[in-house]
């Protein structure tokens, strides 16, 4: 659950011990997804804080929020990719591949919304390029039937879930 729930980094505390070894990918959006996965994986006891210590504000130039097409699109593939060499190489994989694979076809329909919004300022050719670099990354990662998958069910709306298939139909023949 806690991996299929995604999440920042900024809104946690963790031990110091379970940092130890993690590194983040730098100049880029998206880069403590994988990370909070692994802290997730590494964790054996939870718990809460009702105390709010921390104030989060973000800039409209900040760069978590790319106004550049191609460069949010760059940080989806790498995210995407990220979360993926970091979590299936995990012994127990099998156990949480559900919430990593849906976690992964949230960054696909993420990228898929951006690269196909009128409003981006892609040509056709690059919004094909794009989409087709998404389906077959994803096509890569992808090992469980996503429709059957309890989280995208739980999670991604009839649109989204709708965009996957059309997006799939056209692109597997």
């Amino acid at each position: 659950k806690l991996i299929s729930g995604g999440g920042y980094l900024w809104s946690r505390l963790f031990k110091r011990s379970l940092l130890e070894g993690l590194s983040f990918r730098e100049h880029v959006i998206l880069e403590d997804m994988e990370v909070l996965m692994i802290l997730f994986m590494r964790t054996n006891t939870l718990g809460t804080c009702k105390k709010t210590l921390y104030k989060y504000s973000a800039s409209p130039t900040s760069a978590s929020r790319p106004k550049n097409p191609y460069y949010y699109h760059k940080n989806i593939i790498e995210a995407m990719k990220a979360v993926y060499q970091s979590m299936s190489v995990l012994p127990n994989y099998a156990t949480i591949q559900d919430a990593v694979e849906y976690s992964i076809l949230y960054l696909y329909q993420c990228g898929l919304i951006s690269a196909l919004h009128p409003d981006n300022a892609l040509s056709s050719k690059k919004q094909a390029q794009f989409v087709h670099e998404l389906f077959h990354l994803q096509q890569q990662m992808i090992q469980l039937p996503y429709m059957k998958n309890p989280y995208v069910i739980q999670k991604f709306s009839k649109e989204d879930l709708s965009l996957i298939s059309t997006i799939h139909k056209q692109l597997q023949n």
